[in-house]
């Protein structure tokens, strides 16, 4: 078996890097300067575990602003603070939208659409950064949750009163009364528990984890588009992720649909998406990214 897909990805990617070679990075003169598939293979391991070295590594060679290939895969990289203010400050529309792993797009993108995370700025995300803007970050919003906010903060320091003289892990539930200021900011709820009761706390640190080292590490897919329909691990990483992303808020949303909401003036984001018809998954990513 491992004979067989040697003999089939080893022409593959004799082909691919002998392009890259012979063409360079550089296919147009608008692109930054950068290495060529040659040299990255130099870097290959860094990429896979430690990618802000490699990446530190080429910026000393080619400079803050530079480009390379990954597989098929063109990537432009700014590293500078000069570099980064023209990217997210002068010229944030263009680059509003971003690219998504192939294991994402089935995170996501199975979502009957790309909520969150659109490469356009079309009418879904304008229409979710209103309502971001009106229930989440508006200077009424903020200040309507004032009361909740300090009520999170006084439960934990009474929390920390009656654990005194006892060990306790700081880190967690500061963590935990975050994570449920943000709840009660999205959703009027709290998610979890000071004392741990029913261990969701653990779940949501792990789903966080998974997400954050799933955005780190390039599939086969990404590197290859052509093999998107054998790259089978990706796929199932991707689901399981959108399952349990679904389960952290499934009690949350099916309650809420339940219930429902007469008071429009007490109206937080999850009711807005209920009102507008957003099925379950799409609620539950918009509410975990």
């Amino acid at each position: 078996m491992t004979l067989a897909l040697l003999v089939i990805l080893l022409p593959l990617l004799f082909i691919v890097l002998t392009k890259h070679f012979k063409l360079g990075l550089v296919s147009s003169s608008k692109l930054p300067p950068g290495p060529n598939a040659w040299q990255l293979l130099w870097t290959i391991s860094q990429f896979r575990n430690k990618p802000h070295v490699a990446f530190q590594t080429l910026a000393r060679t080619h400079g803050s602003l530079f480009s390379l290939r990954l597989g098929s895969q063109l990537i432009v990289v700014g590293s500078s603070p000069a570099v980064a203010m023209e990217i997210l400050k002068t010229h944030d529309k263009i680059f509003s939208g971003r690219y998504l792993l192939y294991r994402f797009y089935e995170t996501i993108g199975t979502s009957r659409s790309s909520l969150t995370m659109s490469r356009e700025c079309n009418d879904t995300w304008k229409f979710l950064r209103g309502i971001g803007h009106n229930f989440v970050f508006s200077s009424r919003a903020v200040g309507a949750k004032e009361e909740v906010r300090k009520e999170k903060v006084v439960k934990m320091m009474e929390f920390l009163v009656e654990k005194e003289g006892e060990v306790v892990k700081l880190d967690d539930i500061v963590n935990v009364t975050v994570s449920n200021i943000v709840a009660s900011v999205l959703t009027s709820e709290s998610l979890f528990d000071l004392r741990g009761e029913g261990g969701n706390e653990e779940k949501l640190k792990g789903l966080v984890r998974e997400i954050v080292e799933s955005a780190a590490n390039l599939g086969l897919a990404d590197l290859f588009p052509m093999l998107r329909r054998v790259d089978l691990w990706s796929r199932r990483n991707g689901m399981n992720i959108r399952e349990k992303i679904m389960c952290v808020w499934a009690k949350i949303v099916n309650e809420r649909r339940k219930r429902g909401t007469n008071d429009v003036s007490s109206c937080d984001l999850l009711d807005v998406l209920v009102q507008h018809a957003f099925f379950d998954e799409q609620i539950s990513i918009i509410l975990m990214v």
